[in-house]
């Protein structure tokens, strides 16, 4: 998993997107999005956004529930948001 964070112009650092490596194609990592920010716009001097599932189910997520561990799927869900 790699989490991007960015120093918004508010001067607000936020996560902008979790992803997971895939795999490699020559020395470049390949990833998908899991999670990201979505800007709605300004709450005064401040971005507003919030953070939303890209639908997309992480290799870890089956991996952690084949061991026995309960993750909700529905977090993977487009329509949930995180946070």
């Amino acid at each position: 998993m790699i989490v991007h964070v960015r120093r918004y112009e508010d001067g607000v650092r936020r996560v902008e997107t979790v992803a997971e490596v895939t795999g490699m194609e020559g020395n470049t990592p390949q990833l998908q999005d899991i999670f990201q920010f979505q800007r709605t716009g300004r709450k005064g001097k401040k971005v507003a956004g919030r953070y939303v599932a890209t639908g997309i189910v992480p290799h870890v997520a089956e991996d952690l529930r084949s061991r026995g561990l309960d993750v909700p799927m529905q977090l993977f869900t487009p329509s949930q948001l995180v946070g």
